[in-house]
C-alpha cells in the first residue's frame, strides 16, 4: 500500500493460472477475490502484464463453414489449432489436407502471389461456398468465397459472397504477423477507455502483443484511470480477457499475468 496525492493505492498481482479452476475452467473468464475489502475506489490502472500471442489457429477462429451442391455438403471443417510458423503455405497445406474430399484446393498464384481456390477433382459438382471468417482474413480474402462449374449460385447463406471460377484473395504475402491484441475487461468497473462496441471497451483495458517471441513485459500505464463512478466496495473482480472480435482470449493454458493498482479515496 502506498498514497499517490490523496489517494491510497493497492497493488495486486492477477495470475490466471492461480485462479479456482474447478468453477473457472476458463483461463479468459473468472473471478478474482480481493485479499482485502477496497472502498471509495476512484481509479485504475495495469502496471505491468505479461501474456502469450494466441496461435494463428486457435479456439475461436478453427472452424470452417462451407456449403455447396444445393445443401449435400453443407457442413464445419475444423482445424487443428497450432501457430504453422506463420506460414501461409503450412497453413494452406494442413487446410487442402481437409479439403481433399471435396475436390478443391488452395494454391498461391506464382504471377499475383495471392490465394486461390480452385477445382481438382469431381467431388463437387455444382458449387462449394466457405463463408467469411477469421481464417479466410488471414488468407488474405475481404468476403466469402464460391467457385462453381457452370451457374453462379443464388441464396448462398451468408452476406459477402464472391462468384467467380476461381476466387482470388486480395492480398498477397506468406509471412503472417500474428500479433495479438488484448482486451481485459473488469466487468462492474467503469473505466472509460473507448465505446468500441466489439469489444465492449468501455470496461477494458487494451494491450498490444507484437514481440516475436510472443511474450512482453513491460510498464504499460503511467497514470491511473479515473473511474466513471466510485465504487463504493469493492471485494472480487470479474475479469474477461478478450481478443479484438471479442471472443475469449485463447490462452492455449498458458498463464497471463497483470499487476493493477486501485486507488481510493481516504
Amino acid at each position: 500500500m502506498q498514497m499517490q496525492g490523496n489517494c491510497i493505492v493497492r497493488s495486486f498481482v492477477i495470475a490466471t493460472e492461480r485462479r479456482d479452476k474447478n468453477l473457472y475452467p476458463s483461463g479468459s473468464d473468472f473471478t478474482y477475490q480481493l485479499p482485502v475489502t477496497l472502498t471509495n475506489v476512484v481509479g485504475v490502472a495495469v502496471r505491468d502484464y505479461k501474456f502469450g500471442n494466441e496461435t494463428l489457429v486457435n479456439q475461436n477462429n478453427k472452424l470452417l463453414r462451407i456449403y455447396g451442391d444445393a445443401g449435400a455438403i453443407d457442413g464445419t471443417i475444423e482445424l487443428t489449432p497450432g501457430n504453422y510458423s506463420n506460414s501461409i503455405t503450412l497453413l494452406l497445406a494442413h487446410i487442402n489436407t481437409l479439403f481433399v474430399p471435396y475436390g478443391v484446393q488452395f494454391s498461391i498464384n506464382n504471377i499475383t502471389s495471392k490465394v486461390q481456390l480452385t477445382f481438382t477433382g469431381p467431388a463437387v459438382t455444382d458449387y462449394i461456398a466457405i463463408e467469411f471468417g477469421p481464417v479466410l482474413r488471414i488468407l488474405g480474402f475481404e468476403g466469402g468465397i464460391a467457385i462453381y462449374r457452370t451457374t453462379s449460385p443464388t441464396g448462398i447463406p451468408f452476406n459477402a459472397q464472391t462468384f467467380l471460377t476461381t476466387a482470388n484473395a486480395s492480398n498477397s504475402y506468406d509471412a503472417y504477423n500474428n500479433a495479438s491484441e488484448l482486451v481485459v475487461r473488469i466487468i462492474d468497473v467503469e473505466a472509460l477507455l473507448s465505446n468500441d462496441s466489439v469489444t465492449n471497451r468501455c470496461t477494458a483495458i487494451l494491450f498490444n502483443n507484437t514481440d516475436s517471441t510472443g511474450k512482453t513485459v513491460h510498464q504499460c500505464q503511467e497514470k491511473f484511470t479515473p473511474l466513471l463512478q466510485t465504487q463504493a466496495r469493492l471485494q472480487a473482480l470479474r475479469i474477461k480477457l478478450l481478443n479484438m472480435d471479442g471472443d475469449l482470449y485463447d490462452t492455449v493454458n498458458n498463464e497471463v499475468i497483470l499487476i493493477i493498482e486501485f486507488y481510493c479515496a481516504p
